[in-house]
């Protein structure tokens, strides 16, 4: 009788051992398997991030090349100028504004520095025109 309970005994501690390192295992198993999950999807959020940037990127590039032509169609005056700024301006949501600067004295009329940049104001989707060149802000000596 005392060897049946001893064998009893040594197969519940077997059963439980082995119980414990099933358990182990399946922890682990699950462990790594979210660890690759979260690491999949958060790449894939990352490539998705990265390419709604790029896109946004080209279409900047291209829509900043838009206005380089837009802006050399319109060089007969400085208010066809802010005019050219002003009309590509509003044209992309991504864009707060555009600027152009001009060699010294261009527009003799507009003085030393003109740098007309044309933006969205503060608070408001109005756009407004900025001189920005100026004796402290000497954008022909800039890199």
């Amino acid at each position: 009788m005392k060897k049946t309970t001893k064998t009893k005994g040594f197969i519940m501690l077997t059963v439980a051992a082995v119980m414990l390192v099933m358990l182990t295992l399946c922890f682990l198993a699950c462990r790594y398997t979210m660890k690759a999950e979260t690491h999949v999807r958060y790449v894939g959020i990352m490539d998705v991030a990265s390419e709604k940037i790029a896109k946004t990127i080209s279409g900047m590039e291209m829509n900043a090349m838009n206005v380089f032509d837009e802006v050399e169609k319109h060089l007969e005056s400085p208010d066809a100028v802010i005019a050219a700024l002003h009309s590509k301006t509003s044209l992309n949501p991504d864009v707060n504004g555009y600027f152009a600067a001009f060699e010294p004295n261009y527009f003799p009329e507009k003085g030393r520095w003109f740098e007309p940049y044309v933006h969205k104001a503060e608070n408001s989707n109005q756009f407004v025109m900025s001189q920005v060149g100026s004796a402290r802000h000497d954008y022909t000596k800039s890199d």
